[in-house]
């Protein structure tokens, strides 16, 4: 086979050709696909590392916020009554608030609590257990405890019952608080209350009630009740025979009073 005849000068300006054609292809690709992959990177993540910077800087400033009031609360401690507290208590409350400084109420309970352990008066009140009880509690469960700051030491509690038309009946709802006017919601006031009982803070007692009746009517007309009242009539329903209302009581315990007067404000 006879090869075409070509001389180097040209062959040289040939390979020079395409070694720059593909110089100039790689530079541009490499060059796009960086440009590319930012703008993509950005549309994904961009959104969340802005979000991320904003919720850092909330962080530090609620974390600023957590310093200045506990400063404040022990500055407020007459000298001679302060005291080096209980490791115990202080190690587990510092590490537990820093999951909780975004939530004012709460972490006014910390810096209460630590407060509380550095004063000679108060430090034999203080159980090591308070911290990991404020951990699990929610800002409602604050509020909640709040009501029984007052001179009030004991609310009406109630149940919702499906009456059958034989015997028994059925709980529709249990635990049916309205001793917080700020929240509506019944069932998120009975989870609150069901939790606080479970933390061994507040008891709740079916098995007597408030004498001065009055303190029922406000169950009468609440909107989940009257709900109710209309779905299971009997008219309705010939196997119920209606709601009716079971009062009970809700107060705090010995240990609920030891831990409100710590960790709550005065």
């Amino acid at each position: 086979m006879t090869m075409p005849n070509v001389n180097l000068p040209e062959m040289k300006h040939i390979e020079e050709a395409i070694g720059k054609a593909l110089a100039n292809t790689t530079g541009k690709l490499s060059e796009n696909v960086g440009i590319t992959l930012g703008d993509i990177w950005y549309l994904v993540f961009g959104g969340l590392s802005q979000r991320a910077q904003r919720r850092k800087l909330r962080y530090a400033h609620e974390l600023e916020a957590f310093k200045t009031e506990l400063e404040c609360g022990l500055e407020a401690i007459p000298e001679e009554k302060r005291i080096d507290p209980a490791m115990q208590v202080v190690a587990p409350a510092l590490e537990k608030a820093r999951y909780c400084v975004e939530e004012s109420i709460l972490r006014g309970m910390f810096s209460r609590l630590i407060a509380s352990a550095c004063n000679a008066d108060t430090a034999d009140t203080v159980q090591p257990s308070f911290a990991d009880i404020i951990s699990t509690m929610t800002p409602l469960d604050a509020q909640n405890l709040l009501a029984f700051k007052k001179d009030v030491a004991i609310f009406p509690i109630a149940q919702y019952q499906l009456k059958r038309s034989g015997k028994g009946h059925v709980v529709l709802i249990s635990d049916v608080f309205l001793s917080n006017p700020l929240v509506q919601s019944i069932e998120r006031q009975a989870v609150s209350i069901s939790s606080l009982h479970r933390l061994g803070l507040v008891q709740v007692d079916y098995t007597q009630n408030i004498t001065d009746e009055s303190h029922y009517s406000a169950f009468e007309t609440e909107p989940t009740y009257l709900l109710y009242k209309a779905r299971y009539s009997p008219e309705n329903n010939p196997d119920y025979s209606g709601v009716e209302i079971k009062q009970g009581v809700v107060f705090l315990t010995s240990f609920g009073k030891s831990f409100v007067s710590v960790c709550l404000p005065q």
